[in-house]
């Protein structure tokens, strides 16, 4: 009888802490799901940083000097591109190792009624793209970051940008 309890105290034990694992939240931090922020514009940018790709893991300062805004989504196209935007990161739920701190590279600004901003950009690593999504406040200072080298996920971010901007003669050949 003892062993029973036992048993079943360890089987009680196992069953929670994988009931706690698999209910605790999703740590993928989204960046772009602010709904307590209207966003005013959703831009196709180039962030061109040499010093994130001499030295990946070395955290810069934002620079707006290096962003270049080269076409700006309709107004009346925001909402949409947003949902499908928001469905991409949808699957790509989980904790990642951070590969990249600063940005590089073709990618999306999209900007709040406070000014503040999130960026993602596209960056290519060793000849594999990573994607790194950051959020900044209204004076421009970093206020969370993640980066994401999830092959389909990259893929969809660009199929997002090829569907909603014309501006695809620079994301093809790299945006420099």
């Amino acid at each position: 009888m003892f062993r029973k309890q036992i048993k079943r105290v360890i089987l009680g034990l196992v069953c929670a802490v994988m009931l706690l694992t698999l209910s605790s939240c999703d740590r993928m931090y989204i960046l772009y799901e602010r709904p307590d922020k209207a966003i005013i514009s959703v831009e196709l940018v180039n962030y061109d940083n040499v010093g994130a790709r001499d030295n990946p893991l070395e955290k810069q300062l934002f620079d707006s000097g290096k962003l270049v805004i080269l076409e700006t989504l309709e107004i009346a196209e925001v909402e949409s591109f947003i949902v499908k935007l928001c469905d991409i990161y949808e699957h790509a739920g989980g904790v990642y190792r951070q590969i990249l701190y600063s940005h590089d590279g073709v990618g999306i600004k999209i900007t709040y009624k406070d000014n503040s901003f999130t960026l993602l950009t596209l960056t290519v690593l060793d000849n594999r793209e990573c994607m790194f999504a950051a959020d900044y406040d209204s004076d421009e200072s970093q206020t969370g970051s993640q980066s994401v080298i999830i092959r389909h996920m990259i893929d969809s971010f660009k199929t997002l940008i090829d569907e909603y901007f014309m501006s695809l003669t620079l994301w093809f050949s790299g945006g420099r």
